[in-house]
């Protein structure tokens, strides 16, 4: 599908809430900014990530790529759609990742000390006289995507991949899938959520790391289908009344479901409840994509701004983690440490930008160029 400014704005406030919370992790007193950054993650932390659970930025991400997926594929469903979706999906996504994954590894060398990884329940302490045969089973599970079925470790020194690795093994699923689903939209939701229901128990019931059990495939599977779903409702002309009444109508249900989210966020918290309240905004994002991506944006600077964030994200996303641990440990060394704020931010941008331009951006044309051979 063609990009959208809404679809964009909606990765912006994803990737910003992701790329917040990280850097924000590191947060000692006397850097500059810190009392703004304070007040950000707060923000983040009540409106966005209220559910405390598998991040609302990640979750935004995922509906958000059901939603694409199934809107730009869904009208080339031919003889050799296996084809060009294969094409298109490995140009668009596998570059970049093999860049990132790459990345984690010389940034866990090259500093020379111990890499923190945030992501995990237990702190995990990654050194740099890792054997080349650890890098090389890592970088083969990722590239395998067995992560996202198995509770193997993520890509070493740049975790938040993992995420991307369980999303490339839905698009995976996606063809078999919608080739047998025809109508049958309402038994495939109960389905995942049965599944979706069933991978949270084992945080109960097995010692597997909690972290994994957030975000493999089995869990996430659902909040991927529901964006899927929401794009089948316009495709379908089930939802594509885009008179201001309708139009105001679907803000007022998507303004209600998110205030509920935070309610129930905020008042609510008994073990297990990071389930309830993540799938709570999974259906808020899937019912905001119902009407955002109709609307036709007035562009102005701070539009502008979020809609090119939304553009870099999936280079923000992917080499933000790395980045930034690589400022904060020359930084701590020459003691500038407070400008890791500055210098992270600006840094990540510029730095994604530059990877947006030469990885993600031609490889992905370069994808669709492929891909044409066969339409």
């Amino acid at each position: 599908m063609k990009r959208n400014d809404g679809i964009d704005i909606l990765r912006a406030v994803a990737v910003l809430s992701v790329l917040l919370t990280h850097i924000g992790t590191y947060n000692p007193s006397g850097i500059i900014g810190k009392s703004l950054n304070d007040i950000l993650i707060f923000l983040n932390n009540n409106l966005i990530w209220a559910n405390q659970g598998l991040h609302g930025g990640v979750i935004i991400f995922i509906v958000v790529s059901g939603f694409c997926i199934h809107m730009g594929n869904k009208s080339i469903v031919n003889k050799n759609f296996l084809k060009i979706y294969t094409i298109r999906r490995f140009f668009r996504i596998y570059p970049l990742l093999i860049f990132a994954i790459i990345l984690g590894y010389i940034v866990v060398i090259v500093s020379k000390s111990t890499y923190q990884d945030i992501f995990a329940e237990d702190i995990i302490f990654l050194h740099s006289n890792l054997l080349f045969k650890d890098f090389l089973l890592n970088f083969l599970s990722s590239i395998f995507l067995f992560y996202s079925v198995l509770p193997t470790a993520p890509p070493l020194g740049n975790a938040i991949l993992g995420t991307v690795i369980v999303e490339c093994m839905l698009y995976a699923f996606y063809p078999p899938i919608i080739k047998i689903l025809n109508d049958r939209w309402k038994i495939l939701i109960f389905f995942l959520f049965i599944l979706h229901i069933m991978s949270f128990s084992l945080i109960y019931f097995t010692s597997i790391e909690p972290t994994w059990v957030q975000r493999n495939f089995f869990t996430v599977a659902l909040y991927w289908w529901l964006g899927a779903y929401s794009a089948e409702l316009i495709l379908s002309n089930k939802m594509n009344d885009n008179t201001e009444l309708t139009k105001k109508n679907k803000i007022f249900i998507s303004f209600l479901i998110w205030i509920f989210y935070i309610s129930f966020s905020n008042i609510f918290d008994f073990k297990g409840s990071h389930v309830i309240k993540s799938l709570i905004l999974a259906i808020l994002i899937s019912q905001l994509l119902t009407w955002v991506i109709l609307i036709k944006q007035k562009q102005n600077l701070l539009i502008k701004i979020f809609v090119f964030i939304g553009t870099i994200s999936y280079s923000i996303y992917a080499i933000q983690f790395p980045i930034s641990y690589l400022f904060q440990v020359y930084l701590l060394k020459f003691e500038y440490i407070q400008y890791f704020y500055i210098i992270s931010y600006i840094g990540i941008f510029i730095t994604s930008y530059i990877c947006y331009l030469l990885i993600e951006r031609p490889s992905h044309n370069y994808g669709k160029s492929l891909s044409k051979n066969f339409i």
